[in-house]
């Protein structure tokens, strides 16, 4: 396997928030960030990490995970 195909295994596809509207609907993305979170211990990365939660949550950005950690995408 190349590093290409090795990099590219090892990264997700980017998601988009899922909008529960009385659905029973688990959102791993946003659970993930969330487990993360609680790794962080550098208060600079917890601050970058809780900014990048809220705008996943209202839509302004796709998160993927590359490496195990978090990449994103502006959508607005």
């Amino acid at each position: 396997m190349s590093a290409q195909e090795s990099e590219q295994a090892a990264t997700t596809d980017f998601q988009l928030h899922v909008v529960r509207e009385g659905r029973n609907v688990i959102d791993y993305t946003e659970q993930k960030l969330k487990r993360y979170a609680k790794m962080i211990k550098d208060p600079k990365q917890q601050e970058v990490l809780h900014d990048l939660m809220h705008k996943y949550i209202d839509g302004s950005i796709a998160i993927c995970w590359k490496g195990g950690l978090p990449a994103w995408l502006n959508i607005k």
